[in-house]
């Protein structure tokens, strides 16, 4: 089985008042079992947004923090017809 990744997960990493231990454990198994997790097409911008909003140092924040999160090995997932086609099926 592979994890899905929601924005709003990777933005408690960054945030302190966000902050969750349930947040905390997804990026510690992510970044051990990269194999495992898989993050959606939009995922960085979401994060990225929501730092620029929140936090006074962004950009440095999502450029320093979420570098280890991309390099490695996460699936990073594109939307695609047969995606959508398959998704119907899970949704709702």
């Amino acid at each position: 089985m592979i994890w899905v990744i929601d924005a709003s997960v990777a933005v408690r990493w960054f945030l302190e008042q966000e902050s969750h231990p349930h947040a905390d454990l997804v990026l510690e198994r992510m970044l051990s079992q990269p194999g495992k997790f898989a993050v959606p097409e939009l995922f960085c911008f979401e994060v990225y947004a929501v730092l620029c909003r929140l936090h006074p140092q962004g950009t440095e924040v999502f450029t320093k923090g979420m570098a280890p999160v991309l390099n490695c090995g996460i699936l990073l997932y594109p939307m695609t017809e047969s995606l959508a086609s398959e998704a119907v099926y899970r949704c709702g």
